[in-house]
């Protein structure tokens, strides 16, 4: 794992922490970079990795491993681990299956000075997650997995052998599980249609943490279920639009097989950065895949890869230029700045695309709740788009955002099943 990717990853824990900041299964909590110390009172800060045969192995924000013997951490360390891994209900053959053995060991560095705790501070909670911790359920999932309703849920579920085959020939080898996040509110019903928000992060980052970033958006989107999907080594040896489509399409697979009918659910892509470029990726796939694409919603957005993505996935050129692509560029972005999101507008426009939006906000390269609000709102706006399912949000209040535009409300006509292939589409774009 490189420098550049892990700090990354540091970065982001720390730019978003207050959402973090909430009550935390210790599932989700050994997710999250946080500071781990030792009996002897030194302190890293670092993520968890593993622990096998009484030895913990953590990862700097170098990318490091460093190892220490599970006696030697403190008792509250020690207990977490024991409640969010050792008791985890995912069968062993479903945990990490990283092999730490081929980095060197290096011993963990003391951090001076800091507060104790999580990196995130304390942040005042939803005015809805009081009341939806209360009325929680839960449901199966894959294999012993369950979803836990008004939370993130993360698990692996098993990638299918011609697709993890598949991927083998495309640099991404012994990939035999996947890692995925799946929120679902607390009034979710799967017997009712739902619109599916399928988030995807840069290279340097993970989707699945990174989904952390729009829950407190999707809590304000009554009719919304939030998903990512990644492989099991993040980021990964060889990281390609083929791979995240590959990681996304099981999940959703995965999805359909629990919920009769939800391969006709609506799916909306978004990203921030090298995210939005993957979003654009991924849209191409599931209009490829005869997936109802109900939009875009691309962040902090500086070159078009929508046009890129048509080219290398070739999906139906009129059901793809239809897609509603919503740029949000903040006006202290010093990367993707309103100027550089209007020629990339232009050019998206001047390739054949025509619903078009362009949102400005008062922020900088990072992601904001009321863009995306005001995107899903729109996209529910689309002609032929099904109004949001639920049936009056999930126990928060009505959404906060600015208003959403008017348009049609019309009763869609939902194209049929797809038919699944059996491998990920093929791999025409260059790594």
């Amino acid at each position: 794992m490189s420098m550049r990717r892990i700090l990354a990853i540091f970065l982001l824990a720390a730019a978003f922490g207050p959402l973090a900041a909430r009550a935390l299964d210790p599932q989700e909590e050994l997710l999250r970079p946080r500071y781990w110390t030792s009996r002897s009172g030194d302190r890293v800060q670092a993520i968890f990795d593993t622990e096998q045969d009484g030895v913990v192995t953590l990862r700097n924000r170098q990318g490091q491993p460093l190892r220490i013997q599970f006696d030697r951490l403190c008792d509250a360390d020690r207990e977490l681990i024991r409640r969010g891994f050792m008791q985890n209900e995912l069968p062993p053959e479903i945990l990490d299956t990283r092999d730490a053995s081929r980095d060197g060991d290096v011993p963990a560095e003391p951090v001076p000075g800091g507060d104790a705790g999580d990196l995130a501070p304390d942040a005042p909670e939803h005015p809805s997650e009081a009341s939806d911790r209360e009325l929680a359920r839960t449901l199966p999932f894959v294999g012993t997995n369950h979803l836990r309703t008004a939370t993130k849920n993360v698990c692996r579920i098993p990638l299918p052998e011609a697709t993890a085959a598949f991927l083998a020939k495309n640099g991404n080898p012994d990939l035999q599980y996947i890692r995925v996040a799946v929120w679902i509110p607390t009034d979710f019903d799967p017997s009712r249609p739902w619109n599916i928000l399928l988030a995807t992060q840069a290279d340097t980052s993970s989707s699945v943490d990174h989904l952390d970033c729009y829950l407190t958006a999707l809590l304000d989107s009554p009719g919304w279920i939030g998903i990512a999907a990644e492989g099991t080594v993040m980021p990964p040896d060889s990281d390609t639009p083929l791979l995240r489509w590959a990681t996304a399409k099981t999940l959703l697979d995965a999805l359909s097989d629990l919920w009769p009918g939800a391969e006709r659910w609506p799916v909306a892509t978004c990203g921030y950065g090298g995210g939005a470029k993957h979003a654009a990726y991924l849209g191409a796939h599931l209009v490829d895949a005869k997936r109802d694409l109900l939009g875009m919603f691309l962040g902090s957005c500086d070159e078009n890869r929508v046009s890129a993505a048509f080219d290398a996935v070739r999906p139906d050129r009129t059901r793809y230029r239809q897609t509603p692509i919503f740029v949000a560029s903040g006006l202290q972005d010093a990367h993707a700045n309103p100027d550089r999101a209007e020629k990339v507008l232009a050019d998206m426009k001047a390739k054949g695309f025509r619903t078009l939006r362009l949102f400005t906000y008062n922020g900088d390269h990072n992601p904001d709740k009321g863009s995306l609000v005001e995107a899903l709102q729109w996209f529910e706006t689309r002609p032929g788009a099904k109004p949001a399912s639920g049936p009056s949000g999930h126990g928060a209040a009505a959404p906060s955002g600015p208003a959403r535009p008017a348009g049609p409300s019309a009763t869609p006509s939902r194209p049929s099943a797809p038919v699944r292939p059996t491998a990920p589409v093929r791999p025409t774009y260059p790594r």
